[in-house]
């Protein structure tokens, strides 16, 4: 059995939010993802991993939104 098959549970969640690629089980690159689902800041996604049959849900949060633009700046909320 290889080192990493070995890992503690734990320590493979670690290792994949650390690195966010492949398998958190095998580190296979053979996973496939259901559809997203939104709910307020979270989004989340089925995943699963047809080398070794893990399973498991991807949570993503909102923490940016990049090249926000606005057409209309005179109706802006707040502008005087």
């Amino acid at each position: 059995m290889s080192s990493r098959a070995k890992m503690s549970t734990p320590k493979r969640l670690e290792m994949y939010l650390e690195q966010g690629d492949g398998c958190c089980n095998c580190h296979n690159y053979s996973i496939e993802g259901g559809p997203f689902e939104q709910d307020g800041l979270f989004v989340t996604q089925a995943v699963w991993c047809t080398a070794c049959g893990a399973e498991w849900i991807n949570v993503f949060k909102l923490i940016s939104i990049k090249n926000f633009k606005i057409e209309d700046t005179e109706n802006e909320v707040g502008q005087d």
